[in-house]
């Protein structure tokens, strides 16, 4: 005497179960480099913040030179358009 019992239905919720599990796994990956390449570019931006001021002063400190108001406007252009 025997007993069978048909596991068939058991093995496709496991399969769609898995397959869940994969697309939570995919999705928690996409969130976390969002969140990292948030990070770098909010790291960027403050740097870039810091060079512009610093770029401002230099041109109050030396506004009698010209070409050094011409270096400091192409690289103040040049963060506006970065930023």
């Amino acid at each position: 005497m025997g007993v069978t019992r048909n596991i068939s239905k058991r093995k496709e919720t496991d399969k769609e179960r898995l397959a869940l599990q994969n697309q939570v796994g995919l999705a928690q990956k996409f969130e976390t480099l969002g969140a990292f390449a948030g990070g770098i570019a909010h790291d960027f931006n403050n740097t870039l913040g810091v060079i512009m001021w610093l770029t401002e002063l230099l041109r109050l400190k030396i506004s009698w030179n010209e070409d050094t108001i011409q270096i400091t406007d192409k690289v103040m252009k040049t963060i506006d358009e970065k930023s």
